[in-house]
């Protein structure tokens, strides 16, 4: 887990976190991160647009942006409008508002969406329904890496 904001950066915040980074979006590229997958969330825009370019550019399997749908379009739109060409292999990792169609209202429901999108990129699936699905449900690979080093949320 990686946050910005002092007052939040707390583990009863985030129970689940294996480690909490206090760290400004302009330093995130000096710390370590693994993971194959960010999600960015900071609730200042200008945040998010910067933080989103650095992990376009980075070999991120999926970058997961939150966000309404006229909040994409517009950072969409800015990563357009920049000096660097962004290439269509580097915008299919941008996950964009990340999240499952679910029905999701309240937070515990849009971190379950969010989570469900993350696994499913992760396992190369479309997140369907399983009744609908013509192979076995299970694959006969099973993945060495566990959730958390597969994950980084940025807030």
């Amino acid at each position: 887990m990686r946050e910005t904001r002092a007052n939040n950066a707390t583990y009863e915040r985030f129970p689940m976190a294996d480690k909490i980074i206090l760290a400004r979006w302009e330093t995130i590229h000096q710390v370590s991160i693994i993971e194959r997958t960010a999600v960015v969330m900071t609730h200042n825009y200008l945040d998010d647009i910067e933080i989103v370019k650095m992990l376009l550019l980075s070999s991120k399997r999926c970058v997961g942006v939150f966000g309404s749908k006229q909040r994409i379009e517009r950072l969409l739109a800015d990563l357009r409008a920049v000096e660097t060409v962004y290439t269509d292999k580097m915008l299919e990792k941008l996950h964009a508002p990340i999240g499952v169609d679910i029905g999701a209202e309240n937070s515990e429901e849009i971190a379950m969406a969010m989570i469900a999108e993350v696994q499913a990129v992760r396992t190369n699936r479309n997140a369907s329904f399983l009744k609908n699905r013509k192979k076995p449900i299970h694959s006969s690979v099973i993945g060495t890496l566990s959730a958390s080093q597969d994950l980084i949320l940025l807030s």
